[in-house]
């Protein structure tokens, strides 16, 4: 039922295995079967199903993620592949939010985007206006400086586009007062 994690959640995968009349199917090999931008379907459990018929993994994944459950056939049962289900990986930004700014004064952000990775633009957005944009570090790291003119309280958040192994990522705003 998740579709969208942050990296390092635990996501808890859970398949089903029934008759058309809905039936459970207890006891049968099966496989979940897992892909990503980078890779093809491969296995990452192999059970059996318990007597409800279901099948169950926790585990973390580092990118976006496709997932499927498959049952060999056997002299009785016809091999079945479910529909593939899709997991949107979102990254972790860290960072210092502060209290309050000078206008019209620079102020520098700093922070970090996991997992590390060169090259990822963080836009900064004051009221809902990008202010200014960062680009991270082979390390992750990233630093801008900013200003803002309006007085009063202001909210203040960062986002990371996402790719084809990343959804979007946003910060929960911040209110800062200028």
């Amino acid at each position: 039922d998740v579709s969208a994690i942050s990296l390092g959640q635990n996501v808890t995968l859970t398949g089903t295995l029934s008759l058309k009349d809905t039936r459970p199917l207890a006891g049968v090999p099966v496989r979940i079967e897992a892909k990503n931008s980078t890779t093809d379907w491969h296995s990452i459990f192999t059970g059996t199903t318990s007597q409800d018929g279901t099948v169950k993994v926790v585990g973390k994944f580092g990118t976006n993620s496709s997932f499927r459950l498959v049952s060999d056939g056997t002299w009785e049962r016809m091999p079945s592949t479910s529909t593939q289900q899709d997991i949107k990986v979102s990254r972790l930004i860290s960072w210092s939010a502060p209290s309050s700014m000078k206008a019209g004064v620079a102020y520098v952000i700093k922070g970090q985007v996991q997992p590390k990775a060169a090259n990822v633009n963080v836009a900064i957005t004051i009221d809902g206006k990008v202010v200014g944009t960062a680009t991270t570090d082979v390390n992750g790291l990233f630093s801008q400086s900013i200003s803002y003119d309006k007085i009063g309280i202001a909210s203040l958040k960062l986002s990371v586009a996402g790719d084809q192994s990343f959804s979007d990522s946003t910060t929960n705003p911040t209110q800062v007062l200028i």
